[in-house]
């Protein structure tokens, strides 16, 4: 069913757990008429947990919304991340991630841009080489060429790939528009972490996400996308995030003695099959991925019923780093702010 904004569906929960990227947030600013929005939600007593697959922690990425005009008590009242996540499970039940990993780890090996700070003042400790490592921690994917575009890879007979035909390709020979084997800097990382045996650890699920460049929106890989390459591989890997259930039992610590729960997400392979599994209603706006995936089709947002159906059907599957198949939400949203 579809709603204009959060603020139609306001009497029929206590709780939301909203997304940040493409929910309140485009990746440069918040989403015109967030803050008031979100101040009327808090005005009527809502709680609002911002749940997010960030690996940063959450008193980073408070503060970098703060700078934003995004106030704790005034606008939400708890962020958790699955880097959060991972950090706690870490410090206070590390015999669960031990049981996730498969062995008793203690030695990390952080690829690409890895977020450090998860593993600091952890019975877990940095390492150089992967020989040395207990398991791989997976961070933010980044080339020498800069980040990878989903939509812009080609095989090598130039054949443009789909997005999820780029996600089990042979990595060795995909190129961007320009010739370059951007790919090739990942796969031979993961071909030695394959030969070793290693496990990755990835704590941000997402395959992509949408960023806005000269007016036009592509797909930059994101963590998720190696973790679903390296199992592709035949490799192993754990994930921390979205649309697991964990992130989900740990945001509930938040709600208080709230019973009637929605997820509000922009994502159907993350935020909203994430929801529909662990048992809460689940709400996607029409903002973020779906907007672009919409524009990317040329489609009119009036008229996109069928787009979307699409999205659910055949994107969806495709891009999701868990089994879970129901990607349709309670509610769809034109925006989560009334503007």
């Amino acid at each position: 069913m579809r709603k204009k904004n959060i603020l139609d569906l306001i009497d029929l929960y206590d709780a939301f757990l909203v997304d940040i990227y493409g929910v309140i947030f485009d990746g440069a600013t918040l989403y015109p008429g967030v803050l008031s929005t979100l101040e009327s939600l808090k005005k009527a007593n809502k709680k609002i947990v911002i749940v997010s697959n960030s690996t940063q922690l959450a008193a980073d990425v408070m503060f970098a919304f703060m700078q934003r005009g995004l106030e704790e008590g005034k606008h939400y009242d708890s962020i958790v991340t699955s880097g959060e996540l991972l950090r706690r499970t870490l410090i206070d039940h590390i015999n669960i991630f031990h049981e996730k990993i498969g062995t008793v780890a203690h030695k990390v090996k952080c690829m690409f841009m890895g977020n450090g700070a998860i593993f600091s003042d952890t019975p877990i400790c940095k390492v150089d080489a992967y020989e040395d490592a207990d398991f791989l921690y997976v961070g933010v994917p980044r080339t020498p060429y800069g980040s990878v575009q989903l939509d812009n890879l080609y095989d090598k007979n130039g054949n443009l790939l789909t997005m999820s035909q780029a996600l089990t390709a042979d990595w060795n020979n995909c190129y961007d528009q320009n010739g370059i084997d951007v790919l090739k800097y990942f796969s031979i990382q993961l071909e030695s972490c394959k030969k070793l045996g290693k496990t990755l650890l990835v704590a941000n699920p997402d395959i992509f996400v949408y960023h806005n460049t000269d007016g036009n929106s592509s797909p930059s890989m994101t963590q998720g996308a190696i973790g679903v390459h390296y199992q592709h591989m035949g490799g192993n890997v754990v994930y921390f995030g979205k649309p697991l259930p964990d992130i989900f039992e740990f945001a509930m610590q938040y709600v208080g003695s709230c019973r009637r729960i929605a997820m509000v997400g922009d994502t159907p392979w993350t935020d909203i099959s994430g929801a529909n599994n662990y048992g809460i209603e689940s709400i996607m706006t029409i903002t973020g991925i779906p907007q672009a995936y919409i524009q990317h089709c040329g489609t009119n947002i009036e008229c996109i019923d069928d787009v979307l159906n699409q999205l659910f059907e055949q994107i969806a599957p495709d891009m999701s780093v868990t089994d879970l198949k129901d990607f349709k939400p309670n509610y769809i949203l034109d925006s989560f702010a009334s503007i």
